[in-house]
């Protein structure tokens, strides 16, 4: 495996300042990319984990909607009171 730098921010304004530089990408669960790296089938400088990023994961009702976060879990929209309360 290549080296790399790894960073797991906390908020989106951290992930967004993560993205700096060139090279970079994000790990958002359920990828291939680890495994990829170990193989040296692709490289990268830096890998920044989004799981720790809680406004990613959330699910909410708003604005007559509802907004499912980026890396939110594929089981979690039909549980989700938010996306199952009638109006």
């Amino acid at each position: 495996m290549y080296a790399f730098e790894y960073q797991r921010p906390t908020s989106r304004d951290a992930a967004k300042a993560a993205a700096s530089g060139a090279d970079t990408r994000f790990l958002a669960g359920g990828q291939s990319l680890i495994q990829a790296m170990r193989l040296r089938l692709s490289q990268s400088e830096r890998l920044v984990d989004l799981g720790a990023v809680a406004d990613l994961k959330g699910i909410r009702a708003e604005n007559n909607g509802v907004t499912i976060g980026a890396i939110a879990a594929a089981a979690k929209p039909c549980s989700a009171a938010a996306a199952t309360t009638q109006t």
